[in-house]
């Protein structure tokens, strides 16, 4: 089964979401997340400036907690990277070292057609595709909340698209919800056109990676699999209108079942082991069967804990990106150049 996380996540983006940047402005951006189950957690500000047929990103990122946090130290990391689509390269710009790398359209092409092939011979053959046990439903829910306020100068709505992954038994038909994807914003209407021009970029520059035909590949196999509830989706959504000012994605999981008797080894007794189903087995497992007088003790103890998101749910990842300003003036040429100086690396 292919990761179920990174394709609805990538749905919900190509479906609903553009990126913090606009053709011949600069925009400032912040974001925060979680980091997965807590691990690489980390706020980053974010400079992008765009025109034409030129990008250029900085990013200031600090890791916030952790093994992570501990070794990449309490200074931020900054990057830069320049797109510079009429010379068909990247720029990979490291300021405290005054140098920098350049990556060609045509290496990353290369890349591309060699990802391409492996991921075409990891495919079986047709007829030997394994019978699933289960099914993947998806259930989603758009709702425009009526709220609305003024978020740094913009003035926004607020619109909540939840998704519900179910799973389904397909001998017995059982069915139960295995994890949730919300995709939380508040929408400024009045920036379609820099949205278009945004997109036009993003597709003038897929085609020169030589991206267009892997992410064909990729369309391809999640209509096919999932077709129909992006339709839906498309369909419920066609009405929400604005860019995101603020948006929120978070990704929840159903804690592990109570109650529920299971026959674990001796072995496995002090290391049990998350499972869950529909493909993110590996990732939480296994719940050991307790005592009751040992309930009733962690029931006692975690009574006072407050946990995130909705009651019977475990968080797994949030992120939180907020516009902090945006600037329409014209961008100087030299904001897509190399600084003078800088040493070219192999």
């Amino acid at each position: 089964m292919k990761p179920l996380r990174t394709i609805l996540l990538l749905a919900i983006s190509i479906l609903l979401c553009s990126d913090g940047g606009f053709a011949d402005v600069k925009i400032k951006q912040r974001s925060k997340n979680s980091g997965f189950a807590g691990f690489a957690a980390s706020e980053s500000e974010e400079l992008t400036v765009l025109v034409a047929d030129k990008m250029k990103t900085t990013t200031s990122t600090r890791f916030t907690g952790g093994v992570v946090g501990f070794f990449a130290g309490k200074g931020p990391r900054i990057q830069t990277r320049i797109v510079r689509l009429d010379k068909e390269l990247t720029w990979e710009i490291d300021d405290k070292e005054k140098s920098y790398k350049e990556i060609t359209f045509a290496q990353l092409r290369a890349q591309t057609q060699e990802a391409r092939e492996k991921m075409k011979g990891l495919e079986k053959p047709e007829g030997e595709e394994e019978k699933p046990e289960t099914r993947i439903n998806l259930k989603w829910d758009v709702k425009a909340t009526g709220e609305k306020k003024t978020i740094n100068g913009f003035p926004c709505e607020h619109v909540i698209v939840a998704l519900t992954v179910e799973e389904e038994n397909l001998k017995t038909n059982e069915k139960r919800d295995v994890s949730f994807f919300t995709l939380d914003q508040w929408l400024a209407a009045g920036n379609e056109q820099a949205q278009a021009e945004l997109e036009a970029f993003h597709m003038k520059m897929a085609q020169a990676m030589g991206l267009t035909e892997m992410g064909a590949d990729f369309m391809s196999a999640l209509m096919a699999q999932y077709g129909d509830y992006l339709k839906e989706l498309r369909e419920k959504a066609k009405d929400l209108k604005g860019y995101p000012i603020v948006s929120t994605v978070s990704i929840e999981t159903v804690e592990a079942l109570q109650g529920e008797e299971r026959e674990v080894k001796e072995e496995e007794q002090q290391k049990p082991k998350v499972e869950l189903p529909g493909g993110f087995g590996g990732l939480f497992g296994k719940r050991k069967k307790e005592k009751e007088e040992d309930k009733k003790e962690e029931k006692t103890a975690e009574a006072p804990k407050a946990k995130a998101g909705k009651p019977g749910r475990t968080s797994l990842f949030s992120m939180t990106t907020e516009v902090l300003e945006l600037s329409t003036t014209p961008v100087s040429g030299s904001e897509f150049e190399v600084p003078a100086g800088y040493k070219k690396e192999d």
